[in-house]
This record gives structure tokens, C-alpha cells and sequence, in this order.
């Protein structure tokens, strides 16, 4: 009984020396191993797939001065008319029209 135990003591030890040793490719696995089971869950919190509802009922629009498309959310509009994307944009844009 005692040489088992002492056995159990050695295995333990070395398991320890090579938990440590091999501890950032442990880590690493254990990263992946939540990331996926994440995933299998619903979806990945961090991801490309996770932009709010607003985001992804949000439409485009191009921004009458530079071009660029943005969000109507964040956009500025002139009552129905022109939408620009900043307020510089919005100044060049009224400085071109005067």
C-alpha cells in the first residue's frame, strides 16, 4: 500500500511539472475549447454576427459632400432633403451651395 501511494505521489508530481512546463499551450487550448463551445451555443459574443438589432436594422446612406456611407442614424439631415455624414462636412457642404 505504501509503494502505491508513493507511486500516486510521483505520478502527481510529474503531472504538476508538466502542467506548469506546458501552461500557455494549456491556456491556449482551453481558450479554444470555451470559444467553440460558445459558438455551438448561440453564437460568439465578440464576433462579426454581434451588432445590436439597431445596427442591423440600420440603412445606409452616402453622404452628399464626401461620398462616404453611414449609418441615417448618425447621419445629419436638412429636412427631407441632403444627409452628410459630419459637421465639417455639413459646413463645406453649405460654403459650396452659398
Amino acid at each position: 500500500m505504501r509503494e502505491a501511494l508513493i507511486i500516486l505521489a510521483v505520478i502527481l508530481v510529474l503531472f504538476a511539472l508538466s502542467a506548469f512546463r506546458y501552461r500557455k499551450q494549456i491556456k491556449t487550448i482551453y481558450g479554444v475549447w470555451k470559444a467553440l463551445k460558445e459558438i455551438r451555443s448561440g453564437g460568439f459574443p465578440n464576433g462579426p454576427n454581434s451588432l445590436g438589432q439597431e445596427a442591423e436594422s440600420s440603412k445606409l446612406a452616402r453622404c452628399m459632400k464626401c461620398g462616404s456611407w453611414h449609418p441615417e442614424s448618425t447621419m445629419i439631415r436638412v429636412g427631407n432633403g441632403p444627409m452628410f455624414c459630419s459637421a465639417a462636412c455639413f459646413e463645406k457642404g453649405a460654403k459650396q451651395a452659398a
